[in-house]
């Protein structure tokens, strides 16, 4: 199931994270993979919740034409792990780290596929 690799995937994941249960579940998930401060832990989280290919059609605000992930039930899970994590996590820093995560994700993408030698469409497109 993780990480999601589709938008779909992404999509019916927020959607069921609006279970409290559930939620609690990720969260108590989410707790147990470390990290030794917030940056590292969100980083760690992402990097298992989220393949590259969504996250780079994610902002937080919804810009350069990307879908906003401020107003998911991810993102609260993620400040709620967060703040299980570190008791002295804040909210702002642990979003700056995320939107940094997210703005960083089409390079990781790039390079993933660049060692696979897969060429997306548009890539192709460019080429000719």
């Amino acid at each position: 199931m993780l990480p999601l690799g589709t938008l779909l995937e992404f999509d019916e994941f927020d959607n069921k994270l609006r279970e409290k249960e559930f939620a609690s579940r990720v969260v108590h998930f989410m707790k147990t993979l470390g990290g030794k401060d917030t940056h590292d832990f969100l980083f760690n989280a992402l990097k298992r919740c989220l393949s590259n290919s969504v996250a780079k059609e994610y902002s937080m605000d919804s810009k350069k034409k990307k879908k906003p992930l401020r107003p998911t039930y991810f993102l609260r899970t993620m400040l709620e792990a967060a703040k299980m994590h570190r008791a002295e996590s804040d909210e702002d820093l642990a979003i700056k780290i995320i939107s940094s995560w997210l703005a960083g994700a089409k390079l990781r993408f790039d390079r993933e596929t660049a060692k696979l030698g897969v060429i997306e469409p548009e890539q192709e497109q460019r080429a000719d």
